[in-house]
């Protein structure tokens, strides 16, 4: 089950690269995503655990979305990443892959601050003529973070909105 987490959190680190003690981390199987699925099952799940996460989290409290090993499908895009401190994390760049079928439009849209993509792949279905995979609004003007995320069949891997100011690509 999920993380037992307090309702206070610890601050262990300084600036946008931060680490919080008592992050929420859940399991996308529980919710029901799956590398089996169709990209309909796992796009539920994605919103089911998106809602769960805002109901359960604080300033102090983030989230983790994290994803098992294999190949995730999804629809042309997600909902708009409004949840700021958010983490999107899987096993591995080249183990846990989240694949979209748009060829033509942003995969991700990220309009909060202190986001974070850790440890996965993001691809599509086939070649892209279009699009971002991930595309930071300008209204994102916090930190965005992505450590060891790798783009394949990208027209363009990653967009950052004027406003952004701290950006950590490790």
């Amino acid at each position: 089950d999920l993380n037992p987490a307090g309702s206070r959190g610890q601050h262990l680190g300084m600036g946008a690269a931060a680490v919080w003690k008592n992050d929420i981390e859940i399991d996308m199987e529980k919710f029901g995503a799956s590398p089996t699925n169709t990209a309909a099952q796992n796009d539920a799940a994605l919103v089911l655990a998106r809602a769960h996460l805002i109901t359960r989290t604080t300033r102090t409290v983030r989230g983790v979305l994290r994803f098992s090993e294999g190949i995730y499908d999804f629809g042309a895009a997600w909902p708009e990443i409004v949840e700021s401190g958010l983490t999107v994390k899987g096993n591995g760049q080249y183990t846990t892959f989240l694949r979209f079928s748009s060829l033509s439009s942003n995969q991700i849209t990220v309009s909060a601050a202190y986001v974070k993509f850790e440890n996965l792949g993001i691809n599509s279905l086939g070649t892209r003529t279009g699009g971002y995979g991930v595309y930071c609004t300008a209204s994102a003007n916090r930190s965005f973070i992505m450590r060891d995320v790798a783009f394949d069949s990208a027209y363009s891997s990653v967009y950052i909105g004027g406003g952004t100011n701290s950006i950590f690509l490790l």
